[in-house]
């Protein structure tokens, strides 16, 4: 609401990092096809986290940022702690014991409150946006995602410095990427390596889903929005603008395939241009179920 957009435009006047970080990760959502899955407000939120008050240096850059965002999703245990958010001074102590004792009442009443359970300044008994949050599945799933994430940094960082054992491995965390020196010392990428290396983490892992249903790119709407390689953006650079075919409403599709199947699989995808929409099967659509002519389709 008003409250919250105004909350999220002070840390912005403070931090100039803080937008740019906020659409990084958006952005990352949404490439690991996690679209309308984390309501934008609660993504705004996590990485106001890593602006607030109690933060011992709020981010430089949006690259840092986007880190320690990765780190914070990685690392904290949102099934046993609440992540507190300090949106003007901080949070009083306390509003910090009525944020524990809510969440622990969250946690100990049906169905066990809110995945990623954030408690705020001004809303010590829990965030609103939370409620319409992702589930505990798949919360977990980008946990892992995060953790791989942070390791193809370090990977891509160790290839790109030519570093190949001897000083010590690479290890990506909140204050950075350390990478070898190449003298058996350590220090922190630059941004520039970063920044060369991190293309790879926007990549979805495809291979993870049981069936994929590709779009004609050509129909997708905004396909200038999507992540590719040089040459394929170059062919579609030659297409005359008014001459593509209307883009489908991606989004209605997905929702009508959630509709109709959801009971049977979970279906993923990219907003922003993506021209895959990605199914797992739940596990219980290969339990026998007595035949019924009602749910014969």
């Amino acid at each position: 609401g008003t409250a919250h957009t105004a909350a999220m435009h002070a840390i912005a006047s403070r931090h100039a990092a803080f937008g740019p970080t906020v659409r990084l990760v958006k952005r990352w959502l949404h490439c690991q096809l996690l679209s309308g899955i984390f309501p934008p407000q609660l993504v705004e939120l996590l990485v106001a986290h890593l602006f607030s008050p109690a933060a011992p240096r709020p981010p430089g850059s949006a690259l840092l940022g986007f880190l320690r965002a990765l780190w914070l999703l990685e690392t904290h245990d949102f099934d046993a702690e609440p992540l507190l958010v300090g949106l003007d001074d901080g949070i009083s102590p306390e509003g910090r014991a009525a944020a524990q004792r809510a969440f622990e009442s969250a946690r100990g009443g049906e169905g066990g409150g809110a995945a990623i359970w954030i408690a705020t300044d001004a809303a010590p008994s829990g965030s609103p946006w939370c409620a319409r949050g992702p589930s505990v599945a798949a919360v977990r799933r980008v946990q892992r995602l995060a953790a791989s994430a942070l390791r193809c940094l370090e990977g891509t960082m160790r290839h790109a410095t030519g570093a190949h054992g001897g000083g010590g491995a690479d290890k990506a965390g909140a204050d950075g990427v350390l990478v070898c020196d190449g003298d058996g010392g350590a220090r922190l990428a630059t941004e520039a390596e970063i920044a060369a290396a991190a293309l790879r983490v926007f990549e979805a892992p495809l291979h993870e889903f049981d069936a994929l249903l590709r779009l004609d790119p050509a129909r997708v709407p905004h396909p200038e929005l999507r992540l590719q390689g040089t040459a394929e953006r170059a062919a579609e650079s030659r297409t005359f603008a008014n001459l593509k075919p209307r883009g489908v409403a991606v989004l209605e599709y997905v929702r009508s395939l959630r509709c109709e199947y959801g009971h049977l699989a979970l279906f993923f995808y990219d907003r922003h241009g993506g021209n895959t929409v990605a199914l797992k099967w739940r596990p219980r659509a290969f339990l026998p179920l007595p035949f019924r002519p009602d749910d014969a389709r």
